[in-house]
């Protein structure tokens, strides 16, 4: 049971931290959030529906957890290059 409860989180690790490499890449402005002008400058087909669905507590920005919880579902277009 431990070695699976280890396993799991090793891969909620992983994961986070992929999910956090990529969101760094995003945030150009290293301010810890991206806004909807850095999602657009990497994402040019993104609209503001998307963006706006992203954000799930409507503050204009997209934080680590909301990045996350949008790559998991499947909510983020893909990025250029």
């Amino acid at each position: 049971m431990l070695k699976r409860l280890v396993a799991v989180s090793f891969v909620g690790i992983a994961a986070t931290t992929a999910a956090h490499a990529d969101m760094t890449a995003l945030d150009t402005n290293a301010d810890g959030v991206i806004s909807f002008e850095e999602m657009l400058a990497a994402v040019p087909s993104v609209t503001e529906e998307t963006f706006t669905t992203i954000d799930v507590n409507a503050d204009g920005t997209i934080d680590a957890d909301e990045y996350a919880a949008a790559e998991a579902a499947g909510t983020l277009p893909a990025t250029d290059g």
